[in-house]
Order: structure tokens, then C-alpha cells, then sequence
């Protein structure tokens, strides 16, 4: 009988340790504010009250579930380290941005990281940040190493903005990657996964190759500017090229996959020629100005060609298609070229802006660039000639310094 009672306070003892040391694995749950999800079943943190920059957050909150991870609900609050639990399925905006992060685990449940949930700072300061990169602080995230859940399906924009990740897997889960996830972070390997449909975020890094998959659909405007891409290949589920979307890299080769219908994003790169799929109905603004072509051939399937397509280039010879009825301003402004054969009544540049033909009246906007707008399809008086004295008429026209003629007409 003496023997038993012994045994029982140890049984007691081993309990009690054991919940204690259960309980120490997580934050207090009075530092989280909660609201209740489904019914009270679950509950999404909408604050976080405590002091302590190392936060494990419980997986259980007053006998609830935590599921979700509210907006701005750890914002600003200096935190080095955080632990979240496998049941969280969404993470909020701003949901830890501005800490002290450097490591970041995000569990398999989680399917959507929203804006800027992850980010280096505040849209208010990154302002700071574009003008002075120098100013990272060192109390902001700079994450470093980050590994992302298996059920990830959206990653929103900015989610990572303005971190230090170098290597980065996007898991098969994710379908879509928005505008600036993962702008000026310091990747230089990223593998993509195989179900991202809309692909953006990847501007501002050290990319020298980058392998899009064939389930990518449309890669969004700025998606890869500002990295050190030599060439590129993209797949021919690819429908849509907006604006920039390789903006200002290193390209000396591109191959495009033979449904892109819109097809902008290769401006300022070093381009000697492009092949342009015959899917292709628009050429989009500067699409591929500032390289250095001297080769393109333009398929009979465009039907528009837009601001500064071809803009500052070297091409000398142009072959417009029958199918073109709009080459708009800027289009082959700065080429020099000697021949342009062209369809009839095609409408090139705006009217009113051909005196802008000039050199001498170029233009610039606010931030020091050529402002297309001021500037006629053609420079050397072809717009003014080809809309005036030939009056639109088909056919090969050749340049003789500054004067144009018909050399070839097509009837």
C-alpha cells in the first residue's frame, strides 16, 4: 500500500513536466487576438500583443484551431524568428512584414501568401528603398532561406519583397505567381513549378537562366526585368507577353512558342534578331526597342504593331505584311532604314504628331526617356510621305539621303 502511493506522485509528477514542457514550445495564448472561423471550430489571429521576438504560435487557441493569419496581424513587431503551425491555411496581408526574419519555414497547409506578407518593409517605404537600396534595413526582414509549403497555390504580390533569397523551389502546387512576389531579393537559381499558370515577381535579381514551364499561360508585365538573362526559351503554352517582361537584361537570344498572340516585354536587351511566330496578332509597345536588331521578319498574322515596337535598332531594311492596317508612333523610330515595303491604306503614327519627324523636337518625359508619343512611326520624313505624297499607296519605297520614292509599286 506504502509502495503505491510513490508511484502515483511520480505518474503525477511526469504529467505535470510533461505539460509544462509542452506548454513552453509555444507563446503565450494570451499574446494572440483571435476572432472565430466556422462556427468556432477554428479562429484567425488578427493581432499579436506579446514582447517576445522569437514567437511560436500556437497551433490551438482556447480549444480553436488556427487556420488563418489576419492582416498585419505581426507587422512591425521585430520579431527574429517564427514558427507556424502546420493547420494554417491563409496568411494576410502585411501578416509579418517589416520584422527581423532571416529563415522562414511555411507550412504544407498553407495555400495562399498574401501582399506583402513577407516583405522587407512597407509600400511607404519602398519608396526609399528604389531611390537608395543601400538604405535595407537591418531590422527588416532579409530573409535568406525560404521554404514554402506543398498546397501553396497563390503567392501574391510582394510577398517577398526586398529580402536576400538566393536559391528558391517553387513547389508543383503554385498556379500563380503576382506582380513583385519576389522583386529585388538576390536569387540566381529559381526552379518553377509545374502548374503556374500567370508568372510574375522576379524582377530585380541575378537570374542568368531561368526555365519556364509549359504550363505558364501569360507572363505578366515586369515578370523578369532587371536580372542578367543571356537567352530564353519560352513554351508554347504561352499565350500572352506583357510589357517588360524581360525588360533590361542581358539577352542575346530568344525563341518564342508558337501560340503568343500578344507579344510584348523585350525592350533593352542585346537582340541581333527575333523570329516572331506567326501566331502573333500584336506587337506590343517597345516590344523590342532598344536592341540591337538588324533582322526581323513580321509575320502576315500581325495586324497592329504599337509604340516603339522596333525603336532605336539597327535595322535597314523593314517588310510590312498586307495583314498590318496600324503601325503606331515610334514604331521604327531611329533605324536606319533605306527600305520599307508596306501595304496600302495602312495608318502609321497619329496624324497630327508628324511633325514631330523632326529630330531637332524630340521629346523626353519626366524620367529622362524618349517619349514616344512625340514621334511619328518613321523618322526621316517617311510617315509625312507615305500618308501625303504617296498617299498610302502599296508598294517598295526606297531612302536616298533624306528623300524618299516608290521604287517598286504594288497594284
Amino acid at each position: 500500500m506504502n509502495m503505491k502511493k510513490p508511484k502515483s506522485l511520480i505518474i503525477i509528477l511526469v504529467l505535470l513536466l510533461t505539460t509544462c514542457a509542452h506548454n513552453q514550445k509555444y507563446n503565450n495564448v494570451d499574446d494572440f487576438r483571435v476572432v472565430p472561423l466556422d462556427d468556432g471550430k477554428s479562429v484567425k489571429i488578427f493581432k499579436y500583443t506579446g514582447t517576445s521576438q522569437v514567437v511560436r504560435i500556437p497551433p490551438v487557441i482556447h480549444g480553436m484551431t488556427v487556420t488563418e493569419i489576419g492582416d498585419e496581424a505581426f507587422k512591425d513587431k521585430e520579431i527574429i524568428s517564427v514558427t507556424i503551425p502546420n493547420n494554417v491555411k491563409i496568411i494576410g496581408d502585411r501578416a509579418f512584414s517589416g520584422n527581423g526574419l532571416t529563415s522562414l519555414i511555411i507550412p504544407n497547409n498553407v495555400t495562399v501568401i498574401g501582399e506583402d506578407a513577407f516583405a522587407n518593409m512597407t509600400s511607404s517605404q519602398a519608396w526609399e528603398f528604389n531611390r537608395d537600396p543601400s538604405s535595407r534595413d537591418p531590422l527588416r526582414n532579409n530573409i535568406i532561406n525560404l521554404t514554402l509549403g506543398n498546397h501553396i497555390t497563390t503567392i501574391k504580390s510582394r510577398a517577398f519583397y526586398g529580402n536576400r533569397i538566393k536559391k528558391l523551389v517553387i513547389p508543383n502546387s503554385v498556379i500563380t505567381i503576382e506582380y513583385g512576389a519576389f522583386e529585388k531579393n538576390e536569387l540566381v537559381n529559381v526552379t518553377i513549378g509545374n502548374k503556374v499558370a500567370n508568372l510574375s515577381g522576379f524582377s530585380n535579381n541575378n537570374l542568368t537562366s531561368i526555365i519556364i514551364p509549359n504550363s505558364v499561360t501569360t507572363i505578366e508585365a515586369g515578370a523578369f526585368c532587371d536580372n542578367k538573362l543571356t537567352s530564353i526559351i519560352i513554351p508554347n503554352s504561352v499565350i500572352t507577353i506583357k510589357s517588360g517582361a524581360f525588360e533590361n537584361n542581358e539577352l542575346t537570344s530568344v525563341t518564342i512558342g508558337n501560340r503568343v498572340n500578344y507579344l510584348y516585354g523585350f525592350e533593352r536587351n542585346n537582340l541581333t534578331s527575333v523570329i516572331i511566330p506567326n501566331s502573333v496578332k500584336i506587337i506590343g509597345g517597345r516590344a523590342f526597342s532598344d536592341n540591337k536588331l538588324t533582322n526581323v521578319i513580321i509575320p502576315d498574322s500581325v495586324t497592329t504593331i504599337a509604340v516603339g515596337a522596333f525603336g532605336n535598332n539597327n535595322l535597314t531594311r523593314i517588310i510590312i505584311p498586307k495583314s498590318v492596317t496600324t503601325i503606331e508612333r515610334a514604331a521604327f523610330y531611329n533605324n536606319p532604314i533605306t527600305s520599307i515595303t508596306i501595304g496600302s491604306n495602312v495608318e502609321v503614327g497619329s496624324r497630327f504628331l508628324h511633325e514631330y519627324d523632326n529630330p531637332e523636337k524630340t521629346i523626353f518625359d519626366p524620367h529622362g526617356r524618349l517619349d514616344y508619343g512625340f514621334i511619328a512611326a518613321f523618322d526621316n520624313g517617311f510617315s509625312d510621305y507615305y500618308m501625303k505624297n504617296a498617299n498610302r499607296r502599296a508598294g517598295t519605297y526606297v531612302r536616298n539621303g533624306n528623300r524618299w520614292s516608290i521604287l517598286e509599286e504594288d497594284k
